[in-house]
């Protein structure tokens, strides 16, 4: 209500100002009239700003043409531009004329532009080369792309079938078919329609569109885009038809026309259907192509063969050469169609490969078959290639492996294991299969996983039976050799019809070279209770045959006791020891009371002992503590020499006799008569291992030089009882020059040329102190290639022309500690080769090497 209220004044106002507005013409033409155009009536201006209008002057008189007002008196209000100057410059715009103006003109109007995208445009046709079989329906399509590269909608466009061609036109494509016409929309333009069988006028479409077939399939829909046109055709009969597409308002005479041929075949076909063969035999593959809706044969025709898979299955052709009898294979054959509409081939599967390797018997092989029409005598077709399929062969049969191992070396009494394996790896079953193993003599058969069926002097049969589709048998012989000899275990399978197999393992069977060296360390052949003994146990393989499950037991007796574990006997194992290769132990044992203990050191390899050594260590009671009867006891010289029937007071170390008061006047048991020697003791007073009387001060003889009145050389250290097996320290590096240790040895057996042979370099430290900048190299014989070298941590470098390879040092060398390098060599050439390694380091100044000789088969 509030909302729609007006006050009382608004309608006068309105009044007011429509009354003004009627009046403005009339008032302006007086004043007009009364001053012209040279002075202006004009309502004046307050000055002051308090209103807008001043009221004591209500007209203001201005004239347009005065200098205070901003106007020029004389001049215009506005210059006349100049003429610009003619568009003669670069890039400039031209008008376009016709089709050949070229790019960059433009046109007056955008009417002419478009018709000009379609009467410069070019004709395009899909598809332009076709066969189609006879009866059946084929649509072409047509669209003319314009000078922007679009295609041109509402252009017309004339389908023509040439006087020579067969067939005839059944439709033509528009856009406008079942649209209502306005009275006020007039019909599009130009027309469509389809003047005879040979004739016809389209337009191109203003909006996509599709051709379906009527079918809920929409697989089979051609889509239509806009801008083009299409026309269908069809022919009863075979031949060529010529169509001939036309824009009839294109200015451009090359562009505005296409052809498309259309081959029109009478013909079926029936391509092979996939086989399984269940033999050797060829496969048997007919194609069956005719005419005339199947009564007639398509005679000479031809069909085109391909092995897709040529490495295991060819076709088999019968040679009609007089100098190439027999048969021939090959990958791709065309075959005739004869007067029953069959072309056929056969299809051999391959028994070994190019190589000579032997294929299997169980396999696929796919084939294409391409039916080909060839061109007839006085026809306008070429040969014509109509369809294309593939088919497979599949060939299946029982096929048996043998397969058998065993080791390539032994040991007389060592226990051998030799595994066989059966395999039906065919798709049928096996039949009437039969094992037998032979073992030569001088091997003893132990037992096997599965007892054979029959079992004879050294031979063993199983007779297996039928073995099925993808099944296996597998055994596994236990047998020992007695005696050196070359074992060949000979493995014969035999099944039905004609299959026989055969493999042999090689054993080279000899006995282990291999060597064990087991004593206490220098000065330690007797010790004190509670004292300790060290022993140095080396292994060394000094065969050509690696050792398998090494294992190296340490035994003792009751008070002579293993430090570490408290027991009598010692137990380490190795996986393997190859040849050439050397173990270092240090076991320490703990004398718990006194006597003498025989510690024996045992070597097996595979569970038989291979070598044993027993030493004989003595415990003796100490008076005190620690073992040592005197702090100033110096060990490792010889004595001064004691008179007859002196007595040894005190204790003696490193292998001095227990301290007791001796009897027979100061003789120790068993002296001689007039003042001798003990058994075993030195002449001038010296004791075995080289102790001293307790409070005696030893003399200072020259290394190397006599004891003092007796002409016997002093012992470096202590030489040990008589008739024990003490001696001094194994690889302690002070009787041997060498303190670095290397070898090399090839890591098989058999090198034959060609061969890529892995080597294994090994360097050892000697010494129980570590060594720096160790420097390794290898020389290559000229006769090979070096393939890879592989050491942790270090790298390698090729002498240039020498054959020479320099590897990195080792900056530490932890003591009594080993650094295998293995590389690979590549033998080119037969014959004898050799190879050598050396090794320098700051302990090992002098380079040591070592060399090997192979033979390359």
């Amino acid at each position: 209500m509030v909302a729609n209220a007006t006050s009382p004044t608004q309608p006068t106002l309105r009044a007011l100002a429509r009354g003004l507005v009627a009046w403005c013409p009339f008032i302006l033409a007086l004043l007009s009239g009364a001053t012209g155009c040279q002075t202006i009536s004009l309502p004046a201006i307050d000055p002051s700003g308090n209103r807008l209008f001043d009221p004591n002057r209500p007209l203001t008189f201005v004239s347009p043409h005065d200098p205070n007002n901003g106007y020029p008196s004389t001049a215009p209000a506005f210059q006349t531009p100049p003429t610009p100057p003619r568009c003669v410059q670069t890039g400039e715009k031209k008008l376009c004329k016709g089709c050949l103006s070229g790019k960059g003109c433009v046109f007056g109007k955008k009417q002419e532009a478009e018709e000009m995208r379609g009467r410069c445009g070019d004709l395009l046709i899909t598809p332009n080369r076709l066969v189609a079989p006879v009866g059946g329906e084929v649509v072409l399509l047509a669209g003319i792309c314009g000078t922007d590269d679009h295609l041109v909608t509402n252009e017309p466009i004339e389908w023509m079938l040439a006087p020579d061609s067969v067939g005839q036109i059944v439709e033509v494509g528009d856009d406008a078919k079942g649209q209502r016409q306005s009275f006020w929309k007039p019909a599009s333009s130009p027309k469509v329609e389809k003047l005879g069988i040979d004739f016809a006028r389209g337009r191109t479409s203003n909006a996509p569109g599709i051709i379906t077939k009527g079918t809920a399939d929409r697989s089979d829909d051609l889509p239509i885009r806009k801008g083009q046109t299409w026309v269908s055709l069809t022919s009863p009969s075979e031949g060529v038809s010529k169509v001939t597409v036309l824009a009839p308002e294109s200015d451009v005479w090359n562009k505005r026309r296409q052809t498309a041929t259309i081959y029109w075949i009478d013909v079926s076909w029936d391509f092979p259907l996939p086989q399984v063969i269940t033999n050797d035999a060829p496969a048997r593959l007919a194609t069956k192509v005719t005419r005339s809706e199947g009564f007639v044969a398509a005679k000479d025709w031809i069909v085109r063969y391909r092995s897709l898979n040529p490495e295991f299955a060819q076709f088999v052709l019968t040679s009609t050469d007089p100098t190439r009898p027999g048969e021939q294979l090959k990958d791709s054959v065309d075959a005739i169609v004869d007067q029953n509409g069959i072309a056929y081939v056969y299809l051999k599967r391959l028994e070994n490969a190019a190589s000579g390797v032997s294929l299997p018997k169980n396999g696929s092989a796919l084939v294409e078959v391409e039916v080909v029409r060839p061109q007839q005598p006085g026809e306008n077709m070429p040969e014509l290639s109509l369809a294309r399929g593939t088919t497979s062969v599949t060939w299946n049969a029982p096929e048996l492996v043998l397969d058998a191992l065993g080791p390539d070396i032994g040991s007389p009494g060592q226990s051998l294991q030799y595994f066989v394996k059966v395999s039906n790896i065919g798709g049928l079953p096996a039949e009437n299969v039969v094992l037998t193993a032979t073992i030569p003599n001088g091997m003893t058969i132990d037992g096997t996983s599965y007892p054979p069926h029959r079992k004879a002097a050294q031979s063993l049969i199983w007779e297996i039976g039928p073995l099925d589709a993808r099944r296996v048998f597998e055994v596994s012989i236990q047998a020992t050799p007695t005696t050196d000899m070359d074992a060949r275990v000979v493995f014969d399978l035999l099944a039905a019809p004609s299959v026989k197999q055969q493999k042999t393992v090689p054993t080279l069977i000899q006995k282990a070279a291999v060597s064990l060296q087991f004593a206490p360390k220098a000065n330690m052949a007797q010790a004190p209770v509670n004292g300790d003994v060290v022993f140095d146990c080396v292994l060394t393989n000094n065969g050509n045959q690696a050792l398998q499950s090494v294992r190296i037991q340490i035994d003792s007796r009751p008070g002579l006791v293993h430090k570490e574990s408290g027991d009598v006997r010692v137990i380490r194992d190795f996986p393997i020891l190859r040849p050439g290769e050397r173990q270092f132990l240090e076991p320490v044992f703990f004398v718990q009371q006194p006597g003498d203990y025989p510690v024996t050191a045992s070597l097996y390899a595979m569970g038989q002992l291979l070598a044993s050594q027993t030493t004989t260590v003595r415990g003796f009671a100490s008076s005190a503590p620690g073992g040592l009867a005197n702090p100033n006891t110096i060990p490792g010289n010889s004595p001064p020499s004691t008179g007859p029937g002196s007595v040894l007071p005190g204790g003696l170390n490193n292998g001095a006799l227990p301290s007791a008061p001796l009897p027979n006047g100061g003789l120790p048991s068993g002296a001689l008569p007039g003042g001798g020697l003990p058994s075993g003791a030195l002449p001038g007073g010296g004791l075995p291992g080289g102790g001293l009387p307790s409070g005696e001060l030893p003399s200072s003889p020259t290394p190397g030089s006599s004891a003092p009145g007796m002409g016997l050389p002093t012992a470096p250290g202590g030489l040990g009882l008589p008739g024990s097996s003490a001696r001094p320290a194994i690889g302690s590096g002070v009787a041997s020059d060498e303190r670095l240790n290397v070898s090399v040895q090839p890591l098989v057996q058999l090198i034959k040329q060609g061969d890529t042979v892995a080597y294994e370099l090994r360097v050892e430290n000697r010494l129980q102190q570590p060594d720096q900048k160790v420097a390794i190299s290898l020389q290559i014989p000229k006769e090979c290639k070096l393939q890879s070298v592989r050491a942790l941590g270090l790298d390698y470098r090729v002498v240039e022309g020498t054959g020479v390879v320099e590897l990195t040092p080792i900056q530490f060398f932890r003591p009594r500690d080993a650094f295998t390098i293995v590389f690979q060599l590549k033998h080119e050439v037969r014959g004898s080769q050799q190879i050598t390694v050396s090794a320098q380091s700051r302990n090992q100044p002098e380079p040591v090497s070592s060399s090997i000789n192979v033979s390359v088969q």
